[in-house]
């Protein structure tokens, strides 16, 4: 499985500065729009699970990790051959 693969830590620390970034202008970072809403600086009408999942998914923070993610599982294939990878989809 790929969390037990040596090079999972890499993927994690980049998907983390993806969600750390700040890639949209008129939008702050996820991991700035988790800290407001810990700090109750949001007025949220839904759950923050359910916002900040939102918030991802309209946002270029998804094509970013969903990108990321292909391009580990393709340079480590010879490594992870159970999994699909954009070059045999």
């Amino acid at each position: 499985m790929a969390i037990f693969h040596d090079r999972f830590i890499d993927l994690k620390k980049e998907l983390r500065q993806i969600l750390a970034s700040k890639e949209e202008e008129d939008l702050p970072s996820i991991e700035q729009l988790a800290r407001r809403i810990e700090n109750e600086e949001i007025d949220l009408r839904e759950k923050p699970r359910q916002y900040l999942q939102r918030v991802f998914q309209e946002t270029i923070y998804r094509s970013l990790a969903e990108q990321r993610v292909a391009d580990y599982l393709d340079y480590n294939h010879y490594h992870l051959p159970m999994y699909a990878w954009p070059g045999i989809i």
